[in-house]
């Protein structure tokens, strides 16, 4: 038999693995909702740390090719038609972003395949981040993903989310014809 005495101490070194993102899932993707104006500019702040990669995701071609570690989802109808510009980088890692469309995972179009890019990252071009520059167009919901590029692990920071857009409907007294006579 075996016969123990005294105290043992067990030592686990390393990082506990975080809980996952809220917008994990493409299912549980979080809505962007942004001011139906002509012009904006917002910033925000996300973390893919925890972030997990769903079965299907391995399956798409364009998801697959970014060497994906980890993936969060963001959701976006656009209100009328315009150009949105977005910029995702982080302080930490280096961050691949892409553009889809479509209901479901499993039957996803591509806009802007995941990508990676040197300048993305204002702050340190070493680390990258991505840049998605696109025309929206009007009552269509796009799925933007970010995740981690191939040569980092998801990252334990915060990522930086710049977004523009500009609407390229214009306000009704655009021409002279319609203007505003101010009294």
């Amino acid at each position: 038999g075996l016969v123990g005495i005294g105290a043992m101490v067990l030592v686990i070194t390393g990082r506990l693995a975080a809980a996952s993102p809220a917008n994990d899932h493409f299912t549980n993707a979080t809505e962007l909702i942004l001011p139906a104006t002509f012009s904006f500019t917002t910033n925000f702040a996300a973390s893919n740390e925890g972030a997990t990669v769903e079965p299907e995701e391995s399956l798409n071609p364009d998801l697959a090719s970014g060497g994906i570690h980890g993936t969060i989802w963001y959701r976006w109808t656009c209100p009328v038609s315009g150009r949105l510009m977005l910029n995702v980088y982080s302080d930490t890692c280096g961050i691949a972003a892409g553009l889809f469309v479509g209901p479901s995972l499993n039957d996803l179009t591509t806009v802007i395949p995941p990508s990676w890019d040197p300048f993305g990252n204002p702050d340190n071009p070493d680390l990258g981040g991505s840049f998605l520059d696109f025309q929206a167009n009007g009552g269509q919901t796009y799925h933007i993903v970010m995740m981690t590029d191939r040569d980092h692990d998801p990252c334990g920071g915060i990522l930086n989310v710049q977004i523009e857009y500009r609407s390229l409907a214009h306000p009704s007294n655009d021409q002279f014809a319609d203007r505003i006579v101010l009294v």
